[in-house]
């Protein structure tokens, strides 16, 4: 395997073997549950906090996003998978009208709209990334920034 160096935030730890692209490593890994967390991460960030950017790290065996602001309200990491809080109502509103794009290998989908509001982001997030890996997804709050872990698919795992 070689080592890519990808682009903007991405991390250059992401190993893709020869022959593939970026593309194909992304695909590979059954990125519906990460575009979720990405798609959660922009509706639910704290955008009060100036010159914090949501950032996303790729290595050869997990994905690590991190999403500036506490939890709102009194939302734990524990209760993330429970119960739901909106910091961002007009985003997540408008999230819930832009359509989920077709033809992007690894990002089928069931889901007709980039946000459902209805709470089942973590819970798919949770229940696919442990499907494809074996591993739970850790959610861990830093201070002011929250960091989810996706591990990677096990080899063969259909996406």
């Amino acid at each position: 395997m070689t080592k890519s160096k990808a682009r903007g935030d991405l991390n250059s730890d992401l190993a893709i073997p020869p022959g593939e692209t970026l593309s194909d490593e992304i695909a590979s890994r059954g990125m519906s549950h990460t575009e979720l967390a990405v798609v959660n991460a922009v509706a639910h960030r704290d955008y009060a906090m100036h010159g914090s950017r949501i950032r996303l790290h790729m290595f050869a065996d997990r994905i690590e996003l991190y999403s500036p602001g506490a939890l709102a309200n009194t939302l734990t990491v524990e209760d993330l998978a429970y119960r739901q809080a909106s910091r961002n109502e007009t985003l997540a509103s408008l999230l819930a009208g832009c359509p989920v794009p077709s033809g992007i290998a690894g990002l089928e989908t069931s889901r007709t709209t980039l946000m459902d509001r209805r709470g089942q982001g973590v819970p798919i997030i949770l229940a696919r990334s442990t499907q494809l890996s074996g591993k739970r997804p850790e959610y861990r709050l830093f201070g002011d920034e929250l960091r989810l872990t996706i591990y990677a698919a096990h080899a063969g795992t259909s996406a």
